[in-house]
């Protein structure tokens, strides 16, 4: 793991909304979310986390190291962890990651987001052959455990709401 910049290790005790900067443009190229403060934008370049899948993101991290280079970090939200239970810290940033990509995606085509933020793969499209893909290697899989992941994450009953509207909002839009 890269070493974090001094300026950035106040970041902690945080949970934050971060951009990864493309070294060579200064532009945010991918927004994501941690609730574990600063250490999680770090590990993008870990290698073993490289190897998980190829993704526009893991692709230009990889090329990045190719060429000696390292993004930068910026912090775009940050709240702290204190009198915060771990729903309500997702809650938080879930929610500013889905406006911050919004918004960079507004005024920046070179965002290397796959969906929309927020806790799933919101707005994300995928081919029949991923899906057939995904779907063979789901049967093979013991689901007890990301049941049990799922269910560590309640969302409040607003938030439900919330998530209930934006479903059918793209449910329109797709029809």
């Amino acid at each position: 793991m890269s070493k974090i910049p001094e300026e950035l290790k106040q970041y902690k005790d945080y949970a934050i909304v971060y951009g990864l900067v493309d070294p060579s443009t200064s532009m945010i190229r991918y927004i994501g979310k941690s609730i574990q403060g600063i250490n999680r934008p770090y590990e993008h370049a870990r290698e073993s986390y490289l190897k998980e899948g190829n993704t526009p993101k893991n692709n230009w991290i990889k090329k990045l190291k190719r060429n000696n280079q390292m993004y930068s970090v910026v912090i775009l939200f940050s709240i702290p962890k204190l009198g915060l239970s771990k729903s309500e810290l997702n809650e938080i940033v879930y929610k500013k990651e889905q406006e911050f990509i919004a918004e960079y995606r507004k005024n920046n085509d070179n965002l290397l987001n796959l969906d929309d933020g927020g806790p799933g793969c919101t707005g994300r499209v995928l081919s029949e052959e991923s899906r057939k893909k995904m779907s063979e290697l789901g049967k093979n899989r013991d689901h007890t455990q990301l049941r049990l992941n799922c269910s560590a994450q309640k969302l409040s009953p607003e938030m439900q709401i919330l998530r209930k509207e934006e479903r059918r909002e793209k449910a329109k839009l797709r029809n």
